[in-house]
């Protein structure tokens, strides 16, 4: 039985003596072709688990498919080590706002959302923009982008990478804000008065940011009514909407 050799021999990696200039090589004989081949075939068994009676062709087959797999396995984890580490900006919760003026035609709908980051680093150029959608004629997936849209038309030059002026706020690890919103889109999507005041409509908000290497990420949010036909909303708190949440 040979033994499995822990390095590729010298001889498997070039097609003449090691050490010898190439002028003063001498051609191998039959028996030392012989001993290259199967010192070559007993390490490529060794490391890839398999004897080919093509061994010098398996050989190169089989180091490069090493070489894919080793790069495959060296952009995993950097991919995750850089998962670990990112930032992630989410949205946690929100909450009824109570306007000063009740009868305020413009915001019909006051409500704050709590955006954290739950990552591992800062989070630059935060932008968030979110809507209340009645809940009336499937409204929420024909206005679903409402908001990334809004936000790409409020900040048209938000993604060049020439930008003179920052864009957005930051966001250490931990730290969350809480802002305010009052939209009014007027384009018949919006809660009626009486669907606000039994929680028949829900909260839709995107958010975009970048982390620390400036790549691009974004999370959608959606939020309803905590209430139902036996428990009616209470005019205050809020849950995940299911089916509407997406983040990168």
């Amino acid at each position: 039985m040979v033994e499995s050799p822990q390095a590729e021999p010298p001889e498997c990696s070039a097609g003449k003596n090691p050490g010898i200039p190439e002028a003063a090589a001498k051609p191998a004989s039959a028996e030392d072709r012989y001993k290259r081949l199967k010192k070559c075939r007993a390490y490529a068994k060794a490391v890839f688990g398999y004897l080919s009676p093509t061994a010098d062709h398996s050989l190169a087959i089989a180091t490069w498919a090493l070489a894919g797999i080793t790069v495959l396995i060296l952009w995993d984890a950097e991919s995750a080590l850089h998962k670990s580490q990112r930032p992630w900006v989410v949205a946690e919760s929100a909450r009824t706002f109570r306007l000063a003026k009740k009868n305020d035609i413009y915001c019909r709908i006051g409500y704050k959302v709590t955006v954290r980051n739950t990552g591992n680093s800062v989070a630059t150029s935060v932008i968030i923009d979110s809507r209340a959608l009645s809940m009336h004629d499937d409204t929420v997936n024909q206005h679903f982008d409402d908001v990334r849209l809004e936000i790409k038309k409020m900040w048209p030059d938000a993604d060049a990478p020439t930008h003179v002026h920052p864009i957005g706020v930051v966001l250490a690890p931990g730290q969350e804000i809480s802002p305010i919103r009052c939209p009014a889109y007027a384009d018949g999507a919006d809660p009626t008065p009486e669907e606000f005041s039994t929680g028949a409509f829900v909260v839709i908000g995107y958010i975009q940011y970048s982390d620390q290497f400036s790549i691009p990420h974004h999370t959608r949010f959606a939020f309803a009514p905590d209430g139902d036909s036996v428990r009616p909303w209470d005019g205050e708190g809020y849950v995940v909407a299911e089916g509407h949440q997406e983040a990168d």
